[in-house]
């Protein structure tokens, strides 16, 4: 007898430690996710750890054996008559995103994709891809050409964090974007699958952090594509709620040490981010922000989400303190800090910290300027002199304030070092923003 209102039974191919299972298992009992695959033994230890219900295989999904997958299938569709057998796949995003900066573009780990097309004999009804933005232009990549002008050595020395000087640079081939994409996506339709995408903020569906991701609908014939329309608002237009604050779910009684007392001094581009987020945010009264290498707003109100925050997370918490005021840094590229009144910002899988940064009266005096001061010091030194500020203090964010950012459940468990298990919350796709998604969806379909 046919369910009137049939599961739908998950297949998830880059499964980490359970951001995209997290919020499919918060739907109202309608999805399932049941076979997970993942290359990391410690991201899938912390999965089964969390849903042992699931099927767990640490396996590359290049080579990952089918069978175990299509024996499932066939039992669920058998004893689930008009259930959806479904796949997600967060694709690596590394060699796609603007967030890798400089280095090296490898092209076998931008075709990840292709390996895809072995799992279609399982017949999915609906597959949804989850990535960066630049997904969309993926293409040919090239050597840099000003690199160098002897080429014998292309294939040997690519550009990498371990090779970065007298090495070739791979960027992609403007002449070509999307060629490959479009290719992919025309092969995909090839097997019966309409499609459609979307660039969704999680910001706008009420998770606490602003992380914008490209999703991506595969569905077959009598499955519809449907998207839910955003809830939230950075300004509240159209009637819909304002953006969540990221401020409740940190700890901001935890200061951390003084940013002048470190064993090793920061960066003077550091220095640079943390005066222009004083001076935009550490004047005003319970003045707090978050400071994002990879916001493009650099600094942004606690009273805001999150930027988002990677595997290596960057964003720093800081507090210029007048009567405890923070703001967030994220030590990446030029931004200058976010309020923690804002959402976080986005959390990405390089393991760069987010750092709280707090700036105190009537403590040792740090403002005083020194001869060897370098001029962004100074200039800093300055600015907390003509504010009475005589300290400010800086820490990265907690785990526990990095799941609660992405919206994992409560207690959940992660297994590995602290740097794996900030990769696999970097890595994580927000829970409620995949539990809105894959609501909104099913009901466009039962209804």
């Amino acid at each position: 007898m046919l369910n009137k209102n049939p599961k739908w039974f998950f297949v998830d191919l880059f499964a980490g430690a359970g951001g995209t299972t997290s919020g499919i298992h918060m739907t109202d009992d309608i999805a399932e996710v049941v076979y997970c695959i993942n290359h990391d033994k410690n991201a899938i230890a912390s999965h089964y750890a969390n849903y042992p219900d699931c099927v767990h295989t640490t396996e590359d999904i290049r080579t990952a054996a089918l069978q175990p997958i299509v024996d499932l299938v066939k039992k669920l569709r058998k004893e689930n008559l008009g259930c959806k057998i479904c796949l997600w796949a967060s694709l690596e995003c590394t060699n796609f995103t603007k967030a890798k900066g400089w280095l090296s573009k490898n092209a076998d780990s931008r075709t990840l994709a292709e390996h895809l097309f072995r799992y279609f004999a399982i017949d999915f009804d609906m597959i949804w891809i989850e990535n960066v933005r630049e997904f969309l232009h993926w293409g040919p990549v090239r050597i840099k050409s000003k690199e160098h002008k002897d080429y014998s050595e292309l294939l040997l020395k690519p550009k990498t964090k371990k090779n970065p000087e007298d090495a070739y640079w791979f960027v992609p081939d403007k002449r070509f974007l999307s060629v490959d994409y479009n290719n992919w996506v025309n092969n995909i339709k090839s097997y019966g699958y309409d499609y459609d995408y979307k660039i969704l903020n999680a910001a706008d569906y009420g998770c606490e952090t602003f992380r914008k991701r490209l999703f991506i609908q595969f569905v077959k014939s009598g499955t519809k594509i449907s998207w839910p329309s955003p809830t939230h608002d950075k300004l509240q237009k159209s009637g819909l709620k304002k953006w969540e604050s990221v401020r409740p779910l940190l700890n901001l009684s935890e200061f951390g040490g003084s940013i002048f007392e470190r064993k090793k001094e920061l960066s003077l581009k550091s220095i640079e981010r943390i005066y222009k987020g004083i001076v935009k945010f550490g004047t005003k009264k319970d003045s707090q922000f978050m400071l994002s290498e990879y916001s493009s707003s650099h600094s942004n109100s606690l009273k805001s989400p999150s930027p988002a925050l990677t595997a290596n997370p960057k964003q720093k918490i800081v507090t210029v303190k007048f009567d405890n005021e923070h703001f967030i840094m994220n030590t990446n590229f030029n931004n200058v800090g976010s309020s923690i009144d804002d959402v976080a910002p986005t959390m990405l899988a390089c393991r760069k910290r987010h750092y709280l940064i707090t700036s105190e009266k009537n403590i040792t005096n740090h403002s005083l300027i020194k001869d060897d001061d370098n001029e962004i010091v100074k200039k800093l030194k300055l600015h907390m002199q003509q504010n009475n500020i005589s300290d400010i203090k800086m820490r990265g964010l907690y785990i526990e304030e990095m799941l609660k950012i992405m919206g994992f459940p409560d207690n959940y468990i992660l297994i590995g070092t602290k740097t794996e298990q900030k990769k696999y919350i970097g890595n994580a796709v927000p829970c409620k923003q995949v539990k809105k998604l894959i609501e909104h969806s099913y009901y466009a379909n039962v209804a």
